[in-house]
């Protein structure tokens, strides 16, 4: 079924991931009230990537 996923996949796809673990919500979310946040204003025209599988700017490669 979509969407199940073992724990064993999950430990695999950790190690495709620079930092060897998911991104919590509240990561999350304290990066994006910061770019919402006036501390942010001198952030414009700016492209942010964030993924959970490459480090910023980085696209992870598909066979």
């Amino acid at each position: 079924m979509p969407g199940d996923t073992s724990e064993q996949e999950m430990e695999q796809t950790k190690l495709l991931i620079p930092t060897r673990r998911y991104a919590q919500p509240r990561a999350i979310a304290t990066a994006t009230a910061f770019l919402l946040s006036d501390d942010a204003s001198y952030i414009i025209g700016a492209h942010l990537a964030w993924t959970a599988d490459s480090s910023p700017g980085q696209q992870r490669r598909r066979n």
